[in-house]
């Protein structure tokens, strides 16, 4: 048997047999969680012969994808062998690479002021793709409002995120896709849906706040400077 068909048997097995030992221990405690079971591989050996064809071949053609370094086609082959064969190690190892190689193929710098709107940031999300936004410097957030002995309620529209922190937004025509989402000091994600990303502090009327942040943007992305 080819010495990779031997290692990735061998990797399965030990995978297995940690799984069976696993839930021997939490039968033993009495009932908890459920710890999610590691498939097993087929009893048929022609199936099996099958997997493992697959998963050889799937191999190769993410090697080849990424030596010409389309990360994202090889995040895609390796998805796919996980879809298959979620425990194999190897296939684990390299998603995460591609999702990092993916994450830090463009780079741009955006300052987004603290008194003004929504701001372009000249980026446009791709959908399935990985963003990492990182954040630094301050600004003022000022809230004046006038009051009686009651004091204030916070604005329904408020109470989702902290107040005065960075936020993102990608519009839509549908309300329910165009809210903004939280990014903060930083935040890393794969973008669920494309198109542009506009950026502002949280606030309802930020005209009489002050400063501004530098916001860097790293991923696969369209535009940018």
């Amino acid at each position: 048997m080819p010495r990779f068909f031997t290692a990735f048997l061998l990797s399965l097995a030990v995978l297995s047999m940690a799984g069976s030992i696993l839930a021997q221990e939490e039968g033993g405690k009495g009932k908890k969680e459920e710890k999610p079971k590691v498939k097993p591989l087929p009893d048929d050996k022609k199936l099996l012969a099958l997997h493992l064809d697959f998963v050889k071949k799937a191999m190769n053609l993410a090697d080849e994808y990424e030596k010409t370094k389309d990360w994202g086609k090889a995040r895609a082959v390796y998805e796919e062998i996980l879809k298959l064969v979620p425990q194999y190690p190897s296939a684990n190892a390299k998603l995460t690479e591609m999702i990092q190689q993916e994450a830090g193929a463009k780079k741009t710098f955006v300052t987004v002021k603290a008194d003004t709107d929504w701001q372009d940031s000249g980026i446009e999300l791709i959908e399935g793709k990985p963003i990492i936004i990182q954040v630094s410097g301050t600004w003022v957030f000022r809230l004046e409002v006038e009051t009686s002995a009651d004091g204030l309620s916070i604005p329904k529209e408020l109470r989702d995120f902290p107040l005065g922190c960075l936020v993102g937004m990608i519009p839509s025509d549908d309300p329910k896709l165009a809210k903004p989402f939280v990014l903060g000091s930083g935040k890393q994600f794969i973008s669920d849906r494309g198109g542009k990303l506009f950026l502002r502090m949280y606030d309802t009327d930020p005209r009489d706040n002050r400063g501004a942040l530098k916001v860097e943007i790293h991923g696969t992305y369209k535009g940018g400077k």
